[in-house]
């Protein structure tokens, strides 16, 4: 099971979006010289550490994809299902990122914010589903070289 390159890549995956769940990924300045940084669970107040908006949608679809990674990997004996669960998780973290900026843009224009900086987290969904993607090859290769010995036999 570890010694397959795209455990490594399903693992390395999963542990990148559990810290990417907790992280900051923008800071935003509104008029006031407010400072909000915006995490998977919603836009926080950095001055008093007040939550201010609840993104419950971005935490579901996150718990989602991570509990998906951790499935996958288990799930080496059964390389179809393992496939089908790749793409899904690609699309899942596609629809995060449409998600996260649907939310930061609405915040923006809500507060009439004046800056807003993006931290390296925003762009960890998008090296989540480079890693997927290879992860995904990998186990297609498997299921080549599986079904190619079964023809030979």
């Amino acid at each position: 099971m570890i010694q397959r390159i795209q455990t490594l890549y399903l693992f390395s995956v999963t542990w990148i979006n559990c810290i990417d769940f907790f992280r900051a990924n923008f800071r935003i300045y509104n008029c006031g010289n407010q400072l909000v940084s915006y995490k998977a669970t919603g836009f926080y107040d950095e001055g008093t550490g007040n939550l201010i908006l609840v993104t419950i949608p971005v935490i579901i679809i996150g718990a989602v994809i991570i509990f998906f990674y951790v499935i996958s990997i288990f799930l080496f004996k059964k390389r179809m299902l393992q496939l089908r669960l790749c793409v899904l998780n690609i699309i899942l973290l596609a629809g995060l990122i449409g998600l996260i900026c649907y939310h930061l843009i609405f915040y923006i224009r809500t507060v009439q914010a004046d800056d807003f900086k993006i931290g390296f987290s925003f762009i960890i969904p998008v090296i989540a589903i480079i890693l997927t993607y290879l992860a995904f090859r990998g186990i297609r290769k498997d299921e080549y070289l599986v079904r190619l010995s079964d023809r030979i036999r």
